[in-house]
């Protein structure tokens, strides 16, 4: 409090004559926010997340995405690509592109009645695919920007430059819907899905196993002219163990959750190279582990011993596209879809060794 009670002085006395040369005034009240920041014990600075051992955020991501999906008979073909620009706390920016190729089946079955323009249909697919991503780091947003305007129009650009990241999955997922429209004036419709990864991601010397796993709940949406419904809820849970040169080094657990325009993450990180902490990552990786009270234990020893974040998002997205065909026992149609997605960082709370909960002014802005 005293030293709060200073800088407040020094504030004061500094901003009488702040006026007088041009940007005086604004460092002045940076200085005394970082100040008060860093008396309440929060992140405040990347230096102080550097040596907290907290990776800069993401505080805004922005992302194109097209979906394809081709029915013939109980066959389903899916392509999907993905652009995104995420913008990182620390000043960088990260460039990324994402594909997706799915084969499986699907079956359904649907009626309609013309006069009225409507149409009513159920329909169940289970599918297996390979995903694959590629990133590239930048120094600050303006020349990732500019990288990924031309990457966009002209394949070459991103062939041009190797990747800083790479890596490739292999996933399936299961999904179902019933689904009633009239006309073009409304849809409506109950749909869940589930679905499950296992990657390998690049980077340098260091390989990344992932183990990703998530289920879109049952969620009844209803569409209308202007007003498309938002995404339902979704949770998600992924396992990181990351090796540098064949030597483990770190395990990674993180949910998601996502309802509405509002996504929260949960991650909690252990250092690999303490003995002690590699030896429980064995004991509960070891077949024939009790899955519920190993991730219990993980997750013990990482709130005393190791990193443990939330972050929490505010989402929006805008879908423009079409489908068409008719299902009965097999099933003709096409789906294009074209979605701009953006997040944006709302808050930031870190837990370091057992600490108490300090918030990531880094990350959100002093």
């Amino acid at each position: 409090m005293e030293y709060v009670a200073i800088l407040l002085v020094v504030g004061a006395l500094l901003g009488v004559g702040a006026g007088a040369v041009p940007g005086v005034g604004e460092r002045v009240v940076r200085t005394l926010r970082s100040g008060i920041c860093i008396a309440g014990g929060d992140v405040c600075r990347d230096s102080d997340a550097a040596a907290a051992g907290l990776p800069p955020c993401v505080t805004r991501e922005r992302s194109r995405r097209q979906d394809t999906t081709l029915d013939i008979a109980v066959v389903r073909f899916g392509g999907h690509g993905e652009w995104q620009l995420a913008l990182r706390s620390d000043g960088q920016a990260v460039v990324t592109r994402l594909a997706e190729n799915e084969l499986g089946g699907a079956i359904g079955a649907g009626l309609s009645f013309s006069p009225a323009g409507l149409r009513a249909e159920a329909t169940a697919a289970l599918v297996a695919g390979y995903h694959g991503g590629r990133a590239w780091r930048f120094p600050d947003a303006r020349s990732a920007a500019a990288f990924l305007e031309r990457a966009m129009r002209d394949g070459a650009v991103q062939g041009a430059r190797p990747p800083d990241v790479r890596w490739h999955e292999l996933g399936g997922r299961a999904e179902a819907e019933a689904v009633v429209t009239l006309a073009d004036l409304a849809r409506t419709g109950l749909s869940a899905a589930a679905d499950s990864a296992l990657g390998l991601r690049s980077e340098g010397e260091l390989r990344t196993v992932t183990l990703d796993l998530g289920i879109d709940d049952p969620h009844l949406a209803t569409d209308l002219p202007g007003f498309p419904a938002s995404p339902g809820p979704r949770r998600a849970w992924v396992a990181e163990l990351t090796l540098d040169g064949g030597t483990a080094r770190e395990l990674a657990l993180r949910t998601a959750a996502r309802s509405g325009g509002r996504l929260e993450e949960l991650s909690a990180r252990l250092d690999l190279r303490d003995r002690r902490h590699l030896e429980l990552a064995e004991r509960v990786l070891r077949p024939g582990a009790s899955a519920a009270g190993s991730v219990r234990e993980l997750l013990a020893r990482a709130s005393s011993d190791g990193v443990v974040e939330r972050d929490v998002y505010a989402l929006s997205e805008q879908r423009r596209g079409f489908d068409i065909g008719g299902r009965l026992g097999m099933a003709l149609g096409l789906e294009h879809h074209r979605i701009s997605s953006e997040r944006r960082l709302t808050d930031a709370l870190a837990w370091v060794r057992g600490g108490p909960p300090q918030r990531r002014f880094d990350c959100l802005g002093v």
